[in-house]
């Protein structure tokens, strides 16, 4: 009887630890989701104050600064779209 019991205990115990893993899968995976909202809110938060850039209005240094690091990325990859196209033609 004390066998049966101990592999009875030991059945909880393995039903017990799956059942926290699924658990802790779906915790992780919520907590992915969130960190990705945040993402995705300083994103917007981003573009709002590129816009703002854009359109000449004053921002602080910093903000001012970054969006100028992101106009000199943007001629970057203007300059090798426009270099892309002239392999593009001379291929043609």
């Amino acid at each position: 009887m004390a066998f049966l019991d101990k592999l009875g205990s030991a059945a909880r115990n393995v039903g017990d630890k799956a059942g926290n893993a699924l658990e802790i899968g779906k915790l992780k995976g919520k907590a992915k989701d969130e960190e990705k909202a945040i993402a995705e809110c300083i994103r917007k938060i981003g573009e709002y104050y590129y816009g703002l850039h854009k359109a000449g209005e004053g921002l602080a240094e910093e903000a001012a600064a970054l969006c100028a690091q992101i106009d000199g990325h943007n001629a970057a990859i203007e300059e090798a779209q426009a270099d892309i196209e002239k392999i593009k033609a001379a291929e043609a």
